[in-house]
């Protein structure tokens, strides 16, 4: 459990918002392990969310990358715009 704490504590030192674009994500998945004392099975939709944000960004990268885009992260402020055109490209 304190291995859990030490993680968070960890992660927010620095703002992951510049080189994380699923930092929300982990947070939500570390906080929810930390309340389910541990038990992964608890937060098994929490951690599934957060493979899903690191999926898609891989891909963003990714493709920037193929497109000579740099830099390949897309940064924070334009991170939101990228999201909103995949869900309105994609429901």
């Amino acid at each position: 459990m304190d291995k859990v704490k030490e993680i968070i504590a960890r992660r927010n030192k620095r703002d992951h918002s510049v080189d994380d674009p699923c930092h929300e994500e982990a947070m939500i998945s570390m906080k929810c392990l930390e309340m389910a004392k541990g038990y992964k099975r608890l937060c098994q939709l929490q951690f599934l969310n957060y493979n899903r944000c690191r999926e898609f960004w891989k891909k963003v990268i990714q493709e920037r990358r193929s497109k000579g885009i740099q830099p390949t992260l897309p940064p924070a402020d334009e991170r939101e715009e990228i999201l909103a055109e995949y869900f309105r490209t994609h429901s």
